[in-house]
């Protein structure tokens, strides 16, 4: 899908005349000594080995090899004689059949690899991979997105938010744009995707291309060699601000170094996921312009690192020879559940000359990984295939591709459903909301989740600038909290139960962050949403701790806020019980705050009962609202 861009990388590279020496550290962890994972590495050694021995120039001669009566003739006469490289025939039936496949003839490419196979005695079982991918396709479509995002220029590397309102993409040359690789954006509504634009704020003279974006859409990645570089292609980061993109800043060692980085992909709990080709890898060390055999990249491995609590991050780990190969995997994307991970590699045989895979994350170390999974034909063709990308919506993917058609060079497309076998191993929920201020003005703020069981926090993301609006993408399977908050402001909490989500859907929601200064005059009542009680008790659930851990945060912040903690309850039952109950909820809450540091004199305690219902007590969602916690906040003492 993707050769020319590879070689346009690559070349990019290697142009800078701004380098400077990377500071010195560790460009990577010490490779697990794991008797499992040494094992894999000297598999996945000996696969490779019949990629060698080959001639990088006739590999790159096959793949260019355009489609013609004379080229098939050509090629199906070089697979004739007896003493042909195994891997260069293997490369010559890729090309044959995807001929085939580029037109959507996919039972003639079975054909193709039917005629051929008895040249590769000991792949029968990959052969046969192929062959099911290409005959089952599971109703599958491809839509190229239109002349509104593709033009006659060459338009690639899809980069969508996970929200599905924005797509970035690089567009080569393209009319509009500043000569070179320039970012491209088009946003969705109620009749598809607009009129692509360039992105103005950060597009040069030089060439930019979008690496990643940010779970919340207000970070983006950038690949280039700009001044502060260390070397050999690093990874740049802007922020959105109410004005638009900010200039790029470089990201710090040990996530660029002096060697090649790039394809970061972000997530929501703090990881970075690249590709680098730095070296002390588990395999030979191959810079990505080198080439070597049937390998054309060089061995560009997949990282990740996670950020510190003071901002840094830590030495990268390569994700290790479950997954990496002696060949280039490129382009990660980790689905919101934290676990499927998305990838191109040229070091599985597949398709073409590098295809995109699947694989589940098994554990934490970052190390064990199910098998990979071809995402199939649709997605995956005789050239280079990479760059692919979802929405949290996990029936359907964007990559870019040359397929009969095309408007001119490379265009994106999409593919719709998405077959089984590549979607994400846990479908999410989207959270689609809006923070307003007690005037129902819109503002900035940061929103947190949590796992409710564990009070572990997952993700943070921040608002959309000047909108209050946000999108969490949360994996099914949980019940979880998550809170608005804002300096100055008193935080309001919410919760959604998903451990009975089967497929994807949205949640619209609306939440108001209120003062502390209008809280002091008004008393409006903050409701703790995530506190939790037994029936007919007042022992405090453990779920209820992260809640109120928050508000302890708050008053020890401001030492003259006073509060008094109000317990309510539904009307069904005796009047008298639930007086007593109400205060003795109030009053285990309140216990908790003091036991935690605060001073006793902030904390007033009233139990209301049934007195101050918020909601009619007819039906069972109005008497839970009415079963609450909540707070105000005192006049200045």
């Amino acid at each position: 899908m993707r050769f020319v861009v590879f070689l346009i990388l690559a070349f990019f590279a290697c142009t800078s005349a701004n380098v400077v020496a990377a500071p010195p550290g560790g460009v990577a962890e010490p490779l697990s000594t794991q008797p499992e994972i040494v094992a894999e590495q000297a598999n996945r050694t000996k696969a490779a080995q019949w990629m060698s021995g080959i001639n990088p120039e006739y590999v790159g001669a096959v793949l260019s090899t355009p489609d013609s009566p004379a080229s098939r003739k050509t090629l199906e006469a070089i697979l004739a004689k007896p003493d042909n490289h195994p891997y260069a025939s293997w490369i010559i039936v890729q090309k044959l059949a995807g001929f085939e496949m580029q037109s959507g003839q996919f039972m003639q490419a079975v054909g193709v690899w039917q005629k051929y196979s008895y040249l590769f005695p000991g792949r029968q079982a990959e052969i046969q991979e192929l062959l099911r991918m290409l005959i089952f396709q599971e109703g599958s479509k491809i839509r190229n997105l239109g002349p509104l995002v593709n033009s006659t220029a060459n338009d690639y590397l899809p980069v969508p938010e996970l929200s599905g309102q924005k797509l970035y993409f690089t567009s080569l040359g393209r009319k509009g744009g500043s000569g070179q690789e320039d970012i491209w954006v088009t946003t969705m509504g109620p009749n598809g995707w607009s009129k692509a634009e360039p992105l103005d704020d950060l597009n040069t003279d030089l060439s930019e291309s979008p690496d990643g974006l940010s779970a919340d859409g207000t970070v983006m990645s950038v690949y280039g060699n700009y001044k502060g570089s260390f070397g050999n292609g690093d990874v740049f980061q802007s922020q959105l601000t109410v004005k638009g993109w900010s200039s790029l800043v470089h990201l710090p060692s040990p996530i660029n170094t002096q060697y090649f980085e790039s394809d970061t992909n972000f997530t929501p709990d703090g990881a970075v996921i690249f590709a680098s080709d730095r070296p002390n890898g588990y395999f030979q060390y191959r810079p990505v312009t080198q080439a070597s055999g049937g390998f054309l990249n060089g061995n560009t491995d997949m990282y990740v690192a996670f950020k510190k609590p003071d901002g840094s991050w830590t030495t990268p780990r390569n994700l290790g020879p479950f997954i990496n190969t002696p060949g280039a995997e490129r382009t990660p994307f980790l689905y919101p559940d934290g676990k499927t991970l998305y990838f191109s590699s040229d070091g599985y045989n597949g398709f073409g000359r590098s295809d995109v895979y699947k694989s589940v994350r098994l554990d934490d170390t970052w190390l064990h990984w199910s098998k990979p999974v071809n995402l199939g034909p649709l997605v995956n063709g005789p050239g280079q295939d990479w760059g692919f990308r979802m929405t949290a919506a996990s029936d359907r993917g964007y990559f870019s591709g040359e397929l009969s058609g095309t408007l001119g060079g490379q265009d994106i497309y999409e593919v719709v459903p998405l077959p089984i076998a590549a979607r994400p191993a846990t479908v999410a929920v989207g959270i689609r909301g809006v923070i307003k201020d007690e005037n129902a003005k819109p503002t900035d703020a940061t929103v947190e989740w949590q796992d409710l069981a564990t009070g572990k926090s997952l993700g943070v993301l921040a608002t959309r600038p000047g909108s209050g609006e946000f999108f969490i993408a949360l994996p099914a399977g949980r019940e979880y909290a998550y809170f608005a908050k804002k300096s100055g402001y008193l935080n309001q909490s919410e919760r959604v139960d998903l451990r009975s989500i089967a497929s994807y859907e949205e949640q619209k929601v609306e939440m108001q962050l209120i003062s502390i200064a209008s809280a002091r005059k008004s008393g409006a009542e903050i409701v703790l949403n995530n506190i939790f009680f037994e029936y007919g008790s007042d022992a405090l659930n453990p779920r209820s701790f992260a809640e109120l851990d928050r508000l302890v945060g708050i008053l020890k912040q401001d030492p003259q806020m006073n509060i008094e903690v109000q317990g309510h309850t539904d009307s069904t039952g005796d009047p008298t019980f639930n007086n007593v109950l109400s205060g003795k909820r109030a009053e285990a809450v309140a216990s908790y705050l003091r036991t935690a540091g605060v001073p006793g004199g902030q904390i007033r305690v009233k139990g209301y009962g049934s007195t101050k219902s918020v909601a009619p007590n007819t039906t069972e969602q109005g008497r839970q609202r009415n079963r609450r916690v909540s707070f105000i906040v005192l006049g200045t003492p």
